[in-house]
């Protein structure tokens, strides 16, 4: 199933480098590069995760066939996240069995993250393609 490709690819990652920008799995990642190759979606040229551009990935995340969930739904492997990391900087979050995978930038590496998320969590999505 998808979701479950979705977390085991995030999981995959675990210890590669941190970098911005960084779009070569298994060489560098953020998590942005992080979330488009676990989930398989290209990352869009224009993003940007200071600033309020949280309609721009709401639009995205929809166009690639992501459910937004609500705020009491549980949170499944596969499942992505975007949280609040500070004043208007947003991170994207991989859900997986045993935690959340994110391209964590103080470690410098992709860690695996025990729950629960220690940030506000502002959108969680659902993978609906088969």
């Amino acid at each position: 199933m998808r979701p479950a490709r979705t977390a085991r690819r995030a999981m995959e990652q675990l210890n590669v480098p941190f970098r911005m920008h960084g779009r070569i799995a298994g060489k560098a990642l953020d998590c942005v590069g992080l979330t488009s190759h676990a989930a398989e979606v290209p990352v869009p040229s224009d993003y940007q995760l200071r600033g309020d551009f949280e309609r721009r990935i709401l639009t995205f995340m929809n166009r690639h066939e992501f459910a937004l969930c609500d705020g009491g739904a549980a949170i499944r492997p596969g499942d992505i996240l975007l949280v609040k990391t500070g004043p208007n900087q947003l991170h994207f979050m991989v859900s997986a069995e045993n935690g959340l995978v994110h391209a964590h930038a103080g470690l410098r590496r992709v860690v695996l993250m025990p729950r629960p998320c220690p940030w506000p969590i502002l959108r969680h999505w659902k993978d609906r393609r088969i």
